[in-house]
C-alpha cells in the first residue's frame, strides 16, 4: 500500500490485515471480522483511528510496532496492543 491521501478499508468477512509500507492521511477501517491488524515497518506514517468494540466485535491483536504511524483508540477490548518502538515524533 502506497498512497498520500486517507484510505479506508471496508469488508464484511476480512479477519487480517499485515502490511509492509505506506503513508496515509489518516486510515479508515470498516471491517466487523477483523482479527489482527498488523501494520509494524517503519516505512508505515499516518493516523490510525480505531473506536468502540461495536465496530470491532472481533479484534484481539494490534500491532504497529517500529512505524511511524500516530493511534487514537477508544471503547476497545483486545487481548495484544503493541506499540513498542514507534518512531513517532
Amino acid at each position: 500500500m502506497s498512497q498520500s491521501g486517507p484510505i479506508s478499508i471496508t469488508s464484511k468477512n476480512l479477519e487480517n490485515i499485515t502490511g509492509t509500507s505506506g503513508t496515509f492521511s489518516g486510515i479508515s477501517l470498516s471491517i466487523p471480522s477483523l482479527k489482527d491488524l498488523k501494520l509494524n515497518s517503519n516505512t508505515y506514517s499516518g493516523l490510525l483511528s480505531l473506536k468502540s468494540s461495536i465496530n470491532y466485535p472481533n479484534l484481539k491483536s494490534i500491532d504497529i510496532s517500529g512505524s511511524n504511524l500516530s493511534m487514537t483508540l477508544d471503547d476497545l477490548s483486545i487481548d495484544y496492543l503493541n506499540i513498542s518502538n514507534i518512531q513517532n515524533s
